[in-house]
């Protein structure tokens, strides 16, 4: 008869092995994104995506919590801007971006650090649309050998595409009122 200590250990150890093997199995990255039409000029819309300072206007996490803490430093906008959070909210967390490519009303690259493990990309790309500008906001991560980032990799668009879509919503409602004014 088997030791029931025994018998515990062999069931984490399978349990174990199941979750792991089947987070090998899930894609080595993930990718998000979210695209919007605003009712403004393309250089309207750069502005705001290419400017660390105006982010937090439309930010869906910077509304979750007023009292999360920013630091700036680099240039105002533009390759090497950087930007800094720190936050209680579990949600908002913390981490940085930098602005590493840019191109004038067409596309803006970030590395995105979120907490001490996940290094991701992130672009903004636009479109002309007549009048208005075609925008869409997109996230990128490449699991590699970590089990808990791959397994979790699939619900990242649920989780991470609702807040770009209130982001995006935001981003609009806050640029076209602008117009109205």
């Amino acid at each position: 008869m088997m030791n029931p200590f025994k018998k515990a250990g062999i069931a984490v150890l399978v349990i174990f092995f199941v979750v792991a093997g089947t987070a090998l199995l899930m894609p080595p990255s993930t990718h998000v994104s979210r695209f919007i039409v605003i009712d403004r000029e393309i250089d309207a819309v750069f502005s705001m995506v290419n400017n660390h300072h105006e982010f937090n206007k439309w930010s869906p996490w910077a509304r979750l919590d007023p009292e999360a803490r920013y630091e700036f430093s680099g240039p105002e906008s533009g390759v090497g801007a950087k930007m800094r959070w720190w936050s209680r909210n579990r949600k908002v967390g913390r981490g940085s971006r930098e602005i590493i490519e840019t191109i004038p009303n067409e596309r803006v690259d970030l590395r995105l650090l979120y907490g001490r493990r996940y290094n991701a990309q992130v672009r903004f790309n636009l479109v002309k649309q007549n009048q208005s500008t075609g925008l869409s906001w997109s996230f990128h991560i490449e699991h590699g050998g970590n089990i808990l980032s791959r397994f979790f990799g699939p619900a990242l668009d649920a989780w991470l595409g609702a807040d770009y879509e209130a982001g995006l919503k935001n981003l609009k409602a806050l640029l076209e009122e602008e117009t109205r004014v």
